[in-house]
């Protein structure tokens, strides 16, 4: 990638917005992303945001960092939606090193002190996973993992996840980013038709969870799926 982001045909622009919010209990943060290209996105969604804002939502705003590809990591907070994830009383964000920053986790840290912030570090050793939804997914007291690109396995992972009950997910299925798919109650799900043999280990493991799914190969291949390409904001209980 060219140091160019003028010129279109130099990089990777997304086709959908994604990572540029993330929602906290009853406030939503826009986050602060290592490309500038992609930093811009959520200007595109800024109409939803500020709707929230009139209408008594907390919108929280990272600082943001320069312009620029190279950052300074003491001083600029990077966090990414899809490093991100929300389990009761506990917040996990990944690192990999191409997309969120420690200093990032502590902003959240910050701003959000009645939770538990938790740090997950990844392998990016045989494929450049960008997010933590790239090899975990959690739900409740089950997920689904790949288990060898996270530093330190299940072993090594916060309390609060080591106790769950976790689907193993393949090398293929992580680069096709197959798992990341969404709950939209505690007994459904969505993801990609393609995702097939784990829709299979998910319903030997949970029967009582419906599944919804329908065809989403191609979208994961360009780097993004389900979870990537929503945004919740407004939950039932």
């Amino acid at each position: 990638m060219k140091n160019d982001y003028n010129n279109h045909t130099n990089m990777n622009i997304d086709v959908y917005c994604r990572d540029g919010m993330v929602s906290v209990g009853n406030t939503l943060f826009e986050t602060a992303f290592m490309t500038p290209e992609r930093g811009r996105n959520k200007h595109a969604v800024r109409h939803l945001t500020m709707e929230l804002m009139r209408n008594g939502t907390d919108i929280k705003s990272m600082p943001q960092p320069l312009d620029t590809y190279d950052h300074d990591h003491d001083l600029e907070p990077l966090i990414e939606g899809g490093d991100v994830m929300i389990d009761h009383e506990n917040i996990y964000v990944g690192y990999s090193g191409l997309a969120s920053n420690k200093l990032g986790a502590q902003w959240i840290r910050n701003a959000y002190p009645e939770f538990n912030v938790h740090e997950i570090d990844i392998k990016t050793d045989e494929f450049p996973h960008q997010h933590l939804d790239c090899v975990m997914n959690a739900f409740g007291d089950w997920g689904v993992i790949l288990e060898k690109d996270i530093v330190g396995g299940i072993a090594g992972l916060p309390e609060s996840l080591r106790k769950k009950d976790w689907i193993q997910m393949t090398d293929e299925e992580a680069h096709l980013k197959l798992a990341n798919f969404i709950m939209i109650s505690p007994t459904e799900i969505v993801m990609a038709t393609e995702a097939e043999r784990l829709r299979k280990e998910i319903q030997k493991l949970r029967p009582e969870i419906k599944i919804h799914h329908f065809p989403y190969y191609e979208v994961g291949k360009i780097g993004g799926s389900l979870r990537c390409n929503t945004q919740p904001i407004y939950r039932k209980g």
